[in-house]
């Protein structure tokens, strides 16, 4: 209860907004679960220790960026879900609310309540169409690794969307979707990210009773931010997946990017491109207990400095899993990404009268393992390493994370 006496009272208006509809989902759920209606509550709670939370640079003097003459804290993040469905003929209403309490030991300011919540309403027609409709809202913090801070700035998203699946033929799929996305920053020196995206997805797909895909897909995203200005971005690609059933599969996906920025003040970090953005994903199964991932990517993204700014990134990730028994499972990833910010400019530490292009180096090195005792039950530990390299070099940092969480499943 210590822990939910420093949730802000939005948590409680949104579980007021949202709940009775789920508690309505969840009572005809738990009435006629045998008739395909689904009712769970999940709790979880997750102990980790963080040698570099706010994600400091090692040359970084922690009384003046911090407040505190340390750097590493201990974290707890105490996790409440509940999920919902409603089954009506060939339509079937759901919801989900969760709610998770991050309090951290040392910066006890930080402590924050994050959110994630949907309710919508989806349906099936004809032999193999569908459709779903839907409200998702969600409160996240920024990454830390973007603050560098002692700094508080949940980002609160409100998004409506449907999507449409429908049968052209035998073998064609074509898979419009459509959604608008408000989000805004509670920090004021991030508040020039504050605006509101509408996206249309259109893709057209070759899909045949196999596990193979060949499709065309087009994007159309426009931003406009609070404080004026915004962006429009076209994006066309092609996607092709292969032998999605067989111990080895291929993925492939690239696409063209079109940025035209609009003129205004909050524009300032985003500018005009034509960027090839796509990746490359092989999944291989040497064994049934063992699988292997590979993926090459690059990707264009924001990131908020106060005003959002352009990022190219790209890289690399491999991983591998082992389930050597039935109840127990060992995971490793090994990512690396080099970003680079175009329109984002710092004053250079070499050469205070000048300034330079912010570019960095992050890999990270994770290590875990899953045991599940019972159906209900079950317990993760990790340990991840994460390096920086940036320049300027007041950007870098370096960081150890090592967790405990155990998940109960109602």
């Amino acid at each position: 209860m210590k822990i939910i006496a420093r949730s802000p009272r939005l948590f409680w208006r949104m579980w007021l907004s949202l709940s009775p509809t789920v508690a309505l989902l969840a009572y005809s759920g738990l009435a006629t679960a045998r008739d395909g209606n689904v009712f769970g509550l999940t709790l979880a709670e997750t102990l980790q220790y963080d040698t570099n939370p706010m994600r400091v640079a090692s040359e970084t003097d922690n009384r003046r960026a911090l407040n505190s003459d340390r750097r590493d804290d201990f974290i707890s993040s105490t996790t409440a879900a509940l999920t919902a469905s409603k089954q009506l003929g060939r339509h079937n209403l759901y919801g989900e609310l969760s709610q998770t309490y991050v309090v951290f030991q040392e910066f006890t300011r930080l402590n924050y309540t994050s959110e994630n919540s949907r309710v919508g309403w989806s349906g099936v027609y004809g032999a193999e169409n569908n459709w779903d409709a839907y409200y998702r809202h969600t409160v996240t913090h920024s990454d830390f690794a973007d603050l560098q801070l002692a700094l508080t700035n949940l980002v609160t998203s409100d998004t409506l969307g449907a999507r449409l699946s429908q049968r052209i033929a035998t073998d064609w799929l074509f898979r419009p979707e459509v959604s608008q996305n408000k989000d805004r920053n509670s920090a004021d020196i991030k508040k020039g990210g504050d605006g509101t995206t509408r996206n249309v997805w259109l893709n057209l797909g070759y899909r045949p009773y196999t596990a193979n895909v060949l499709e065309a897909q087009y994007r159309l995203s426009e931003r406009e931010y609070v404080y004026g200005g915004g962006y429009r971005q076209n994006e066309l690609g092609a996607f092709g997946s292969w032998g999605g059933n067989t111990a080895s599969a291929f993925e492939l996906r690239v696409a063209l990017v079109e940025q035209r920025a609009k003129s205004g003040s909050a524009s300032q970090g985003v500018g005009d491109f034509h960027q090839v953005v796509g990746h490359a994903n092989y999944r291989w199964r040497p064994t049934g207990a063992s699988t292997l991932n590979f993926r090459l990517f690059r990707e264009i993204s924001t990131i908020n400095f106060g005003t959002d700014q352009d990022a190219v990134a790209r890289g690399g990730t491999a991983s591998w899993s082992w389930t050597p028994l039935a109840k127990v499972k060992f995971d490793t990833i090994f990512d690396y990404r080099k970003r680079e910010f175009p329109n984002t400019t710092v004053i250079d530490p070499g050469s205070p009268g000048s300034r330079i292009t912010v570019h960095d180096r992050t890999h990270y090195v994770s290590l875990g393992a899953t045991y599940v005792p019972t159906q209900a039950l079950t317990v993760q530990a990790n340990a991840r390493t994460e390096t920086r390299h940036a320049d300027p070099s007041y950007l870098g940092y370096e960081d150890r994370v090592y967790s405990l969480t155990l998940q109960y499943a109602f």
